[in-house]
Order: structure tokens, then C-alpha cells, then sequence
């Protein structure tokens, strides 16, 4: 059976010299396929910690969390992989899935940055807290017990609001009351345990937890 030749209308190649994407020879689509490849993506960075805004939320700088929001701003229909970047530019690789197998190209993007806060920072900033750890007794395991709260606390992108000298201890409060009670599960700690109503959102009561553990 003789094979049937197509032809490119733009640069008239035949199917037996180059592969071919649709209609087109690969050379020819893949030029097409550039003219709609931008040459520039708005990326928002905090100020404060300098993670970028992607859609799972902000994210320390790298090459897949900065593949992710140059996704969310070119509303490309490729995927898109990050090669390697700079302050400015980017180099980028798009992919394109057709029904002739998938078609790549590169291309230099200059990177536009915004700035704002994330939530994280706006907090911290702030003083935001969800919890109070009330530490109370022997001044050197409070010590250490503060220590090791804050480290748990760092490592779950949580953070310690502030921590206040009171008679007998010590008053920590904690960005996040989740967290908070994890770190005393995971060390098998049994604390007093009280609620405080602070708000409303959306209709739902907020409260804040009070702990009260004894060294």
C-alpha cells in the first residue's frame, strides 16, 4: 500500500521528510503555536517572607511553585515547566498535547512583580493569635518548653504571636490553635484546657483556646 504524502501550505515539506501536526509540519505549527506563547507573566511576591502566589497558596520561590503562577497568569493551555529564572526573566518550556503527540517549545519570559502581604505576614505583623499557652513553674523547663513549642510552631508555617513574663511563668500566644494542640498530642502533653468567644465569621463563633500547663 502506497503512502499518502501530505504536503504543508505553508512551506509546502511533505509528510516523508518531517513529522507533521495536524495539517501543518511540525516547524510550521510550532511557529503558529509561538505567536500566542506571552512574552511576559505577572507574578504577586510578599514583600515580607518573598514567596510567590500560586494557586495552592503562597509558596517559597523555586522553579515549580513559579511554573504554577506563571500558569495562573498567561492562561496558557500548555503545560508549563520552568527550565531556570533570574530576578527578570524566566525560561520557559510550553507543551502542547494534540492528537499527534505532544508538541514543545521555549521561550524567554520577562517576569513582572507585583507586591502585596500574605496572610501569614499580615498576621505576624499584626499579632494574630488563636491560642494562649499559659507555662507555668520551674523557670528553666519553661525555658525549654517555650523553645520547643516555637520550633513546632516554625516547622507547620505557624508562628509565636508573642510571649509575655507573668508571675510564675510565662503567657505564649500562638497564630494557630490546630497546631497548638498537635504539639501536645505529639508530646503526650495534658494541659488544662479553656474556650473564649471572640467573633463571628460568615455566622460561625470563633473562639479562641486557652492552655495552662504546669512544669
Amino acid at each position: 500500500m502506497s503512502l499518502i504524502l501530505k504536503y504543508c501550505p505553508i512551506c509546502n515539506k511533505s509528510s516523508d521528510r518531517i513529522r507533521f501536526v495536524g495539517e501543518f509540519c511540525e516547524s510550521c505549527a510550532i511557529d503558529k503555536m509561538r505567536r500566542d506563547v506571552p512574552t511576559q507573566a505577572v507574578v504577586s511576591q510578599c514583600r515580607g517572607c518573598l514567596r510567590i502566589r500560586t494557586k495552592l497558596g503562597h509558596k517559597k520561590l523555586d522553579k515549580e511553585s513559579l511554573a504554577l503562577a506563571i500558569a495562573a497568569s498567561v492562561k496558557s493551555k500548555a503545560n508549563i515547566e520552568v527550565l531556570g529564572f533570574d530576578e527578570t526573566h524566566a525560561d520557559v518550556r510550553f507543551t502542547y498535547e494534540t492528537y499527534d503527540g505532544n508538541v514543545a517549545l521555549d521561550a524567554r519570559l520577562r517576569i513582572k512583580k507585583t507586591h502585596e502581604m500574605c496572610t501569614d505576614c499580615f498576621r505576624r505583623r499584626s499579632g494574630y493569635f488563636e491560642a494562649t499557652v499559659q507555662l507555668r513553674g520551674n523557670p528553666v523547663r519553661i525555658e525549654s518548653m517555650l523553645k520547643k513549642l516555637t520550633r513546632y510552631l516554625e516547622r507547620r508555617n505557624a508562628f509565636v504571636s508573642k510571649a509575655e513574663d507573668v508571675v510564675n511563668g510565662i503567657d505564649v500566644y500562638t497564630s494557630d490553635k490546630l497546631v497548638t494542640n498537635e504539639f501536645f498530642k505529639e508530646y503526650e502533653l495534658k494541659p488544662g484546657r479553656s474556650y473564649t468567644l471572640y467573633g463571628l465569621k460568615h455566622g460561625n463563633k470563633l473562639y479562641r483556646n486557652t492552655y495552662i500547663l504546669r512544669l
